[in-house]
């Protein structure tokens, strides 16, 4: 997969009973509702053929559904042999911890709640026994789990902030919507002051809730749990040299490249859920996720990073493919980096076009994107968008519903 940084990330794994398979239930889980499929081995067997190298493990929260001690247990067990199979090296599983990473039974047996109290420090307790959450903390700075609730993991090649956005959450609170606050943000403006970091280096903000209001798979799922935030979180990453914002919570995968008022762009993946088990009406609009985000260096002329984030669904007769928007909710490869307006990049493929439709009828768009490595860039769809304006206006056929792919025809005229 070439020479760049190879991260997986695994989101709102949700270890329990609502798991969809039992490879991801504890042994002591009651339920009824979970399929006997072995989805994590066949993930595994999956990476191992598709990116033989993992250089690091991104958890973006929800580890466990009721953060019960057995639950982590299991975690342990499952992310200890995807660990042992991908050869990941030693300290390079990094996590924000979730909603669900809290065990709010601590608290539910007193009526009045004093955060400052031992009970309070309690709700965290089963997740810090993780063997793998103590070995990926051993590896950073800070403490997710209180004080500041940030963490810095820096590496030779790349630097991970984690900020526990579930951190200032109640066990009465309904919508748990997530919360940076400013004492989190100060957190952050400090480890970036005093990092050591070359100029350059790969910046990733990890968080649990979505800073984003997505659109939903259903007018009828209400989203009351955007994450609550005192600043402009997109500015505050440009400021902070935050080049990618990964998260979880949502279970729906997204991906978006957003640009600061100032010129930086900040990617955001919204990461799918590895194995939550969904409603059955989800099934044609939504899968259970992984993701593949390879990092190759920067744009020359933005300075933003480029890359390539793979998306993997999972069905039962399919096992893990490569995902489809149609009925997996993403792309299943999308290039990112340089951003280019519409119209410059429609201007640029048109030109290419005409030329060849002038010369042997024909334009194979993989052709075009060949001549330009900025046009690689591009979401796929802008570069749709661009396709269907060029086939209005110079009357063409396409073939293949893969923008990248498709082969653009001359319409017959007829007799």
């Amino acid at each position: 997969m070439g020479d760049g940084v190879n991260i997986l990330v695994l989101s709102d794994l949700h270890i329990g009973a609502t798991a969809r398979c039992k490879s991801m239930t504890p042994s002591n889980a009651h339920t009824t509702k979970t399929i006997d499929e072995d989805l994590l081995k066949k993930l595994i067997a999956r990476l191992k053929a598709d990116f033989p190298i993992i250089d690091f493990v991104v958890l973006s929260g929800d580890m466990a559904d009721r953060a019960e001690h057995e639950q982590y247990e299991h975690f342990d067990a499952v992310i200890g042999q995807l660990e042992k199979d991908l050869r990941i090296p030693s300290g390079r599983i990094v996590f924000s911890p979730g909603n669900h990473d809290v065990d709010w039974s601590t608290l539910n047996a007193v009526e009045t709640i004093h955060k400052s109290g031992r009970r309070w420090a309690s709700r965290y307790s089963p997740i810090k026994e993780s063997t793998i959450i103590k070995s990926s903390l051993a590896a950073g700075d800070g403490d997710p789990f209180d004080g500041d609730y940030a963490t810095c993991w820096s590496f030779p090649d790349i630097e991970f902030i984690t900020l526990n956005t579930a951190a200032k959450d109640g066990p009465k609170d309904e919508n748990h919507p997530g919360e940076i606050s400013r004492e989190m943000l100060a957190a952050v403006s400090l480890m970036v002051a005093t990092s050591t970091k070359a100029p350059g280096t790969p910046r990733i903000l990890l968080i649990h809730h979505h800073p984003i209001q997505y659109e939903n798979v259903f007018v009828g799922w209400k989203d009351f749990s955007i994450l609550q935030c005192p600043v402009d979180l997109i500015n505050f990453c440009a400021e902070q040299k935050v080049d990618l914002i990964i998260h979880g919570h949502r279970h729906q995968p997204n991906f978006r490249q957003m640009v600061s008022s100032d010129g930086h762009i900040v990617s955001v993946l919204a990461s799918g859920s590895v194995s939550a088990q969904f409603p059955s009406y989800v099934y044609d609009n939504l899968s259970n996720q992984a993701h593949v985000v390879t990092l190759n260096g920067r744009d020359d002329e933005t300075l933003a990073i480029k890359g390539v984030l793979n998306n993997l669904a999972f069905s039962q007769v399919n096992g893990w493919r490569a995902s489809r928007r149609e009925t997996d909710g993403i792309d299943g490869r999308i290039a990112f980096g340089s951003l280019m307006t519409a119209n410059s990049l429609y201007l640029l493929v048109r030109k290419f076009v005409v030329e060849r439709l002038n010369t042997v009828g024909h334009v194979r768009m993989a052709d075009v994107i060949a001549r330009h490595d900025r046009m690689n860039l591009q979401p796929p769809q802008v570069l749709e968008a661009v396709i269907k304006k060029i086939k209005a206006e110079l009357k063409v056929e396409q073939f293949g519903m893969d923008a990248a792919n498709a082969i653009l025809v001359k319409e017959s005229s007829g007799d």
